[in-house]
């Protein structure tokens, strides 16, 4: 006889129950917070990414125009109404744009080397330039040279504002009003007498090889402002506009070329850097002198200096002492390499207080031919979810080439 097997069919219990939910809740939050956590490092990748592409993209342009420079950059913390620079006065604080010209050469004519010719018109006291018989300026608004432009020529002492520009008497020339920097109209009657010798009696025209007309070389350059502006970097060309019949009454801008808009161009938006501009310490600067502020007490005969930090090494000098007072230091070894204002202590017998100021032998100026760049960018592309980035750095010292004007 077979015996008959039952099998138990009993239910999980509601402590079994409860442990595998809790069991599955813990093991749903760990996926959650890692899937979430890689979203969130993701997001801020990108932002982080994003801010740094863009202020790198403006740097390369800071790059390419401060690097082609033709004046010594300036830096500036502001535009006024009347068309002039609010100039940065101090050059150890950072600014928040700078202003310089760049040469101008014509974006259609890449054959255009930027360099024209000029001479003085025989029928009016106007400056004549050869233009290459590509366009006339009173009929085409993008053809050179334009009003607010300058005219440049080294070898006649010329720098010079160009406030009026028209069509000349003869194929493929511009006449043109200069204005100098108190806002006169230059009286151009006795500009060829300003040529040297050696310069020629012509332009490259057949027709004139016989005449008197001095000729030279001439640039046309353009005044530029980059200028850090409710969080974005803005470029502005200068231009003058309204001018009369004799290039004056006009009035001075600072505008975007392609439309005249007063914002300017936006290069990058979400600046978080509003003075990034700066000027650049020379490598080569050591300690031109010391200066006692404070002599102290109590010092030795033998007391020693010591001159520390500031980046740069090899500074010595020896110190004056009358009466356990320090009257005097006296450099001995200049040092290089300083980058800030090193510090300067004495030690000798039990000495105290003494105290003394440096100068270097040089300073910083935007005429060391660096200009320092430090901007720092955020992004919101994220902040809907929380996830916006706070800065990202690009710092860097940008070199310009050569000085060909000597007034900004």
């Amino acid at each position: 006889m077979k015996q008959q097997t039952y099998f138990s069919k009993t239910a999980f219990t509601l402590v079994e129950t409860m442990v595998g939910l809790f069991c599955f809740v813990i093991i749903g939050g760990v996926i959650y917070l890692l899937l979430n956590s890689g979203m969130i490092l993701y997001a801020k990748n990108m932002s982080v990414n994003t801010a740094h592409e863009d202020t790198r993209r403006a740097v390369n342009r800071l790059l390419r125009d401060i690097h082609a420079a033709v004046s010594v950059p300036q830096l500036i913390d502001g535009l006024n109404a009347d068309g002039t620079l609010q100039v940065h006065t101090s050059n150890t604080t950072p600014a928040a744009g700078v202003s310089f010209q760049l040469v101008w050469i014509d974006p259609n004519n890449p054959n255009d080397s930027g360099t024209h010719y000029i001479w003085k018109d025989p029928l009016s006291p106007v400056i004549m330039i050869y233009n290459n018989g590509s366009c006339t300026p009173n009929t085409d608004p993008t053809c050179p040279p334009f009003s607010g432009q300058r005219l440049i020529s080294p070898l006649w002492g010329i720098e010079a504002d160009i406030t009026k520009a028209t069509a000349g008497g003869s194929s493929g020339h511009v006449n043109v009003w200069l204005m100098d920097q108190q806002g006169n109209i230059i009286d151009q009657t006795s500009t060829a007498g300003k040529s040297p010798n050696g310069q020629g009696n012509s332009s490259n025209s057949q027709s004139n090889k016989n005449s008197n007309n001095i000729y030279a070389i001439c640039y046309y350059t353009e005044r530029i402002a980059y200028l850090v502006q409710n969080g974005q970097l803005r470029l502005y060309y200068h231009r003058y506009t309204g001018s009369s019949g004799n290039g004056t009454g006009g009035t001075w801008v600072w505008v975007n070329p392609n439309n005249n808009d007063p914002n300017g161009i936006v290069v990058a938006r979400d600046i978080t850097s509003p003075t990034p501009f700066s000027a650049e310490w020379s490598n080569t600067a050591g300690v031109a002198s010391v200066t006692v502020a404070n002599g102290g007490s109590n010092y030795s005969n033998s007391t020693t200096v010591t001159i520390s930090g500031g980046g740069g090494t090899g500074a010595t000098a020896t110190c004056t002492v009358s009466g356990k007072v320090i009257t005097g230091v006296t450099v001995t070894n200049p040092g290089s390499g300083y980058t800030s204002v090193p510090i300067v202590s004495f030690s000798g017998g039990s000495g105290s207080g003494a105290t003394a100021n440096v100068q270097l032998t040089t300073s910083p100026t935007t005429d060391d031919r660096y200009i320092h760049v430090t901007l720092t960018a955020s992004d919101p592309t994220f902040n809907k979810r929380g996830y916006k980035v706070i800065s990202s750095l690009v710092d860097s010292a940008i070199p310009y080439r050569s000085r060909l004007c000597s007034i900004q």
